[in-house]
């Protein structure tokens, strides 16, 4: 483990940063693997059965302290890997390893990405390290940015991205062109929504900017006069105009969805 005095082996030291690299993604894609049959067994369905309902899981017989424990002791197991992977990687443990911000971003990763689904936490973690490492380089703002992305997730989409994607998987399964439908709203929502988030970080950054005694703030690689009221004017206009439009193009592709629905119930009760 001690990249700098070992002799390694095999001639594998583990010094070069490349070697630690394919160490890390061979261990993931191990315990990637580990942890996807575990959820195809007995014990795997179990623990589905009672993070959905705990109370249904015990009076049909469950243990639920044992399950509980056991799958706390097994992912202990994983994260005690990827502790490992960790110090191998940086060198260092520091408090911040073991800090509460760090137990934040894996709250973070699972709910962004979905809980209900294998996949939800790979995509949450995959999202969250993208945003933390390019926010980081835009905006000094950029932990509000992470928050509010966490509320809007935990509000409006409770099953989290994993959940948005997979809620299409009867449609492809009873009928693939009917998704067809839905691409267009899907497109107008998408744009109205980065209306919105243009409008928004436009505000917020000019906010932000309030705090600094510079005369400009860059915003989108943009440099602009904070004290210009045309800039205050035309960002609010902005976020305004996204809220119409998201307002009004959720509510198109949410009857799109319904109809789409219907059509899905409907064929499996010709059937």
């Amino acid at each position: 483990a001690n990249r700098v005095t070992s002799d390694g082996l095999l001639g594998v030291s583990f010094g070069p940063q490349i070697e630690v690299y394919y160490l890390i993604m061979l261990w993931m894609f191990l315990c990637l693997i580990l942890m996807y049959f575990l959820t195809k067994t007995p014990f795997g369905k179990m623990c589905n059965a009672i993070r959905d309902n705990a109370q249904r899981a015990q009076f049909v017989g469950y243990n639920v302290r044992k399950v509980r424990w056991l799958a706390f002791s097994i992912s202990a197991m994983f994260a005690g890997a990827a502790g490992s992977l960790h110090a191998i990687n940086y060198e260092h443990i520091g408090f911040e390893t073991v800090s509460l911000v760090q137990s934040g971003n894996v709250l973070f990763m699972a709910y962004i990405g979905g809980i209900g689904n294998f996949f939800g936490p790979i995509f949450g973690a995959i999202s969250l390290t993208y945003l933390d490492t390019m926010l980081s380089d835009i905006t000094e703002a950029w932990v509000l940015y992470l928050g509010i992305i966490f509320i809007l997730v935990v509000a409006f989409a409770p099953e989290g991205i994993s959940g948005l994607v997979f809620m299409h998987e009867p449609i492809i399964r009873v009928n693939p062109s009917l998704i067809f439908r839905l691409i267009k709203p899907y497109l107008i929502f998408i744009g109205s929504i980065l209306l919105l988030t243009i409008g928004f970080t436009f505000i917020i950054e000019l906010i932000h900017s309030l705090n600094s005694t510079k005369e400009t703030v860059v915003i989108y690689w943009i440099s602009l006069s904070k004290n210009n009221i045309f800039v205050w004017v035309t960002g609010t206009v902005v976020f305004l105009l996204g809220f119409y439009c998201c307002k009004k193009s959720f509510k198109n592709a949410k009857e799109k969805w319904d109809e789409v629905l219907n059509e899905i119930k409907l064929s499996l009760k010709n059937e």
